[in-house]
Order: structure tokens, then sequence, then C-alpha cells
């Protein structure tokens, strides 16, 4: 049996590289089919608790064999029940509101717009903001936008997150910072892609039973694939028709 590692963001959507894409149902209805018939399956993102219920959550059904991780790892859900790591919450109380008034103010100098309450949306076209989340904090900004003549790309969203993060007297080397073409995220050191998918092997196969595992995500997401047995399948652009793609050459 085969266990597959699904990164939500580019292999299980239907647009690649959008600041707020949409589930390809199709392809969630195959995993679930997999997962019922006792296929191990993860969905693994950095995206919050609040927006799995509301993009994905509600498209899954009640019987479906999924483990489902959000904030890489520190939000999951697993045969109905939700857990939380304790040091999520510890990062959103310490850090997460002194990290956000250091980047806006930064971005404000740079004549950029920024809506600072954190929201699910695509803005405007040259504004900056952020993400609801706890453990994980990810400044967003539509990348095709412009402001003041000034295209405020993921290069320019990384150099003011680096800078606020200097700035703010956060200890810097507790933290991993990830450029993506939409964001900068925040997290934890450790927590990340691979520290998810490293969740999702353990809990899936305890006993280290499976043989193998298809880990699917884009160009950037190669470090799902940590161990030898874990074969990484690139769907860089086609998005969640690579991944379609991919399980329908297995049958």
């Amino acid at each position: 049996m085969t266990g597959y590692l699904i990164h939500i963001d580019g292999a299980l959507t239907t647009e690649y590289d959008a600041v707020d894409p949409s589930v390809d149902k199709k392809l969630l209805t195959r995993l679930e089919s997999v997962g019922c018939d006792g296929g191990k399956i993860a969905l693994i993102t950095g995206r919050t608790e609040k927006w799995l219920d509301r993009h994905l959550l509600p498209l899954i059904d009640d019987d479906a064999n999924l483990l489902i991780l959000g904030e890489y790892g520190d939000f999951r859900v697993w045969h109905k029940q939700r857990y939380w790591d304790d040091k999520a919450q510890e990062f959103e109380g310490r850090y997460r509101e002194l990290l956000k008034e250091r980047i806006a103010a930064i971005a404000r100098a740079h004549g950029i717009r920024v809506k600072k309450d954190d929201r699910d949306y695509e803005p405007k076209s040259g504004e900056l903001w952020f993400a609801p989340g706890a453990g994980v904090l990810s400044v967003r900004t539509n990348p095709h936008g412009y402001r003041f003549g000034m295209k405020v790309d993921a290069d320019l969203v990384y150099k003011i997150t680096k800078q606020a993060i200097k700035e703010s007297g956060v200890p810097e080397d507790e933290f991993d910072i990830k450029k993506t073409p939409v964001s900068t995220v925040i997290s934890r050191k450790g927590v990340n892609l691979e520290h998810a998918a490293r969740i999702a092997v353990t809990t899936l196969d305890p006993d280290n039973d499976l043989e193998k595992w298809c880990a699917f995500g884009r160009s950037m997401d190669e470090s799902m694939a940590y161990d030898p047995k874990i074969q990484f399948v690139c769907v860089d652009p086609k998005a969640s028709k690579g991944t379609w793609d991919f399980l329908t050459k297995l049958k």
C-alpha cells in the first residue's frame, strides 16, 4: 500500500499561485474514496484553522479517513477530533501582534497600504495584509498589484518581513521564514512543510509498515520527501491536474 502526502496549495487546488485558490472538489472526492478504502492520506498546508473551516472541511465527508494538518502540523484534524500545539498559542501571545505592528510600519514607510486586521480575502492592488493564524504569521499581498508605481511582489514582502524581525528585537534564531510567490510565512523554528510531513507519516504509519509514500506539491515543496521511500511528485504548473494525472497513471 502507498501513502499520500498532499500539499493543499498547488496539489489540491485548481489554481497555481493564487492568493486564495479553490479546492478541486473532484480530486478531493477521489482522495476521500482512496482513504475510505484503507489508503493513508494526509492533506498538509501552512494555512489556518479558519481557512480550513471555510474552504476545505465543509467539503469533506464525515466518514473520510483523511488526516488534515494546518499551520504545518500545529493544528490537526484526525478522526473528527481537533488538536492544537500549545507552543503555537505561545507564539500567538508573545510575538504575533508585535511582528505585525513592525511589518506594517515598515511597509507604510515604503508607501504601501496595510490592512492590519487578520483577513481571508484578496486585497486591492498593492495592499499588504495578514492571514489569520496562531503559530504561523503569513504576510500576504496580491503579486500582480501596483501602488505608487511599485510592484508589491514576493521579494519586497520578504525584505520587509526580514527587516521587521530584526528591528523588533525578537529572537531571530527561533523562527523560520519562507518566501512563496504570494506571501512570506513566519513560523517557529522547525515548524515547516517537512515537519508536517513527518507528523503525517508517523501518525498514519506508526509501525513503519508502508514501503512507499508519494508527496505531491510545487517545486518549492520538495522538503516533504525527507525520506528515501517518499517519492516527490512535482505538479508545477498544473496544480491539482498534476496530482490527478499522476494518480490516474497508477491505475
